[in-house]
């Protein structure tokens, strides 16, 4: 991964988090998580088509479990 490549992902997750953290639907952080990675994806159709939704998914999960998983170790 290239130093532009690292910021477009962290730039992305930092927006991802923000948005994880309001109120706006999953949905929503997902969809603009999955454009703001788009250009690091573009050798990957799948992960393009599948990204957003599975991270969406998931997000919903984290919320509706204290932002933990199940399986977690952090403490």
């Amino acid at each position: 991964m290239t130093r532009t490549q690292f910021n477009i992902y962290r730039l992305a997750f930092d927006a991802f988090i923000d948005c994880a953290n309001s109120q706006a639907q999953a949905s929503q952080c997902a969809n603009s998580w999955s454009q703001s990675v788009a250009p690091l994806m573009r050798e990957d159709p799948q992960g393009q088509r599948n990204g957003g939704p599975i991270c969406g998914l998931y997000l919903g999960f984290l919320r509706q479990n204290g932002a933990k998983a199940p399986d977690c170790l952090a403490a």
